[in-house]
């Protein structure tokens, strides 16, 4: 279950690093924030299942 889990959150930041680009290339300052506290807020949840399982 975790494995599947972090496999849903790498998916999760990759959508999102796509979509921050997509908002750099429109020059959109905010949504450009605002999706990189979500990014942030993706990586620590990667990391919490990381310890948890283990890794």
């Amino acid at each position: 279950m975790r494995k599947k889990s972090a496999v849903v959150l790498n998916q999760a930041i990759t959508n999102l690093e796509e979509l921050k680009k997509e908002y750099e290339e429109k020059g959109d300052s905010f949504n450009v924030r605002l999706i990189s506290n979500m990014i942030n807020d993706k990586y620590q949840e990667l990391q919490l299942v990381k310890k948890e399982s283990g890794e």
